[in-house]
């Protein structure tokens, strides 16, 4: 394995219990099943009668105040090979990354509202090969969802489905040996 491609929701990273307004939890409902900015925004605008800016920064706010790393040491543990996030989710997750300060450990940010391909789609798959420049027999790619497991799977991909249960260093170590 020269790579190892990440899911970021239930994976990489987790909700905390903050309390979200109606709206927001309306919103944030959403996130993962509209991946596209465009599409998730007029849809909001709609639900909601909120502009498309209030819409943003609710987006925003909800992003900066559920998510949390899973594992803050995550990265001093890794084998020091190329790592890439590979999500379905809106554009607004990059502001999180930046935040949390750990852009800087990836080597390929891909992101669906970003790229215009969401997985499970065999499109999505291959820009991320074609991003890593390994072949997809050296990549790891780990998600939660079984669908994208198997998508990733049809490219050729190596592998492993996580258990949200278990500890995501000690899959990724055991899965190395």
């Amino acid at each position: 394995i020269k790579a190892i491609a990440l899911d970021l929701g239930w994976v990489v990273i987790k909700e905390n219990d903050f309390s979200l307004s109606e709206t927001a939890q309306i919103l944030e409902n959403k996130f993962g099943k509209i991946n596209n900015n465009d599409d998730f925004y007029n849809w909001a605008t709609k639900e909601t009668n909120l502009s498309k800016e209030e819409i943003k920064n609710i987006v925003e706010e909800i992003i900066e105040n559920i998510y949390e790393l899973r594992e803050v040491d995550i990265f001093e543990h890794l084998p020091k090979i190329k790592l890439a996030i590979a999500s379905n989710h809106l554009s607004a997750m990059n502001k999180w990354l930046d935040k949390a300060k750990i852009k800087d450990n990836f080597d390929c940010i891909l992101i669906s509202a970003d790229i215009g391909l969401e997985k499970p789609n065999k499109e999505f798959y291959e820009r991320l090969i074609l991003e890593l420049k390994e072949k997809p027999e050296d990549i790891l790619f780990i998600d939660d969802n079984a669908e994208n497991i198997e998508g990733a799977k049809q490219v050729g991909l190596s592998v492993l489905h996580y258990d949200r249960s278990k500890s995501l260093t000690n899959e990724i170590l055991n899965y190395l040996k």
